[in-house]
């Protein structure tokens, strides 16, 4: 796949994603139907903005990246030769921050999955021993 086809297909996700996000501030506020379905209606809008977040904002933080190394590469096709080495020098560097930046992103992405695990995963112990606690003649009889 060409660089050209890839960056069409990502303006593609963006504009995607925010006709989505649009849809779902749409839903949400103006549309009577949805206020009919009560909480029901709440999460289409709000599963039409999660997706419509999930298509724009990873592909503009992607593009952004392109957009940068093609900056540089223009810059560097017009540096004269001796300030070749030293561009390239921090091209190079660029790029290794680019990469922390993104293992960090990752990082941060499993970090936050994984707490959200053990959150749900508490706030179910809480509830499983709460029910206990709210029925202890109940419990007795079943067992």
């Amino acid at each position: 796949m060409t660089q050209n086809t890839l960056l069409n297909m990502l303006k593609i996700s963006i504009t995607i994603g925010l006709c989505l996000i649009a849809l779902g501030i749409y839903l949400h506020l103006f549309s009577e139907k949805m206020h009919q379905l009560g909480v029901t209606g709440i999460i289409i809008s709000a599963t039409c903005i999660a997706i419509g977040f999930i298509f724009s904002l990873p592909t503009k933080i992607f593009l952004t990246i392109l957009l940068m190394k093609r900056e540089a590469d223009i810059k560097a096709a017009h540096t004269p030769h001796n300030e070749t080495k030293s561009h390239y020098k921090g091209c190079f560097e660029n790029s290794i921050e680019i990469n922390s930046v993104e293992s960090n992103i990752e990082n941060s992405i499993e970090n936050s999955i994984q707490s959200s695990v053990e959150i749900s995963v508490e706030s179910r112990q809480n509830k499983n021993q709460h029910k206990e606690a709210s029925y202890p003649l109940h419990n007795k009889e079943l067992n």
